[in-house]
């Protein structure tokens, strides 16, 4: 879990994680094929939202803007 306060209109996040590759051609290079698929959820206070990675490895939750 990745918890995040105080993220202000049009910033994003982005992360790495390690993963195993699948794809046999190199033992460091995952393949935007191997995430692709991967879900992402953004639990709000009131509703949980998902997202699902593509085969660019990249994924968006568009959130409303805070209003505190």
């Amino acid at each position: 879990m990745l918890s995040l306060t105080g993220l202000g209109p049009g910033q994003s996040v982005a992360f790495t994680i390690d993963v195993d590759d699948t794809g046999g051609e190199s033992e460091t290079i995952v393949s935007g094929s191997e995430i692709a698929g991967a879900t992402l959820r953004a639990a709000l206070s009131d509703q949980t939202l998902e997202a699902r990675m593509g085969t660019d490895a990249n994924a968006t939750i568009p959130l409303a803007a805070c209003t505190s």
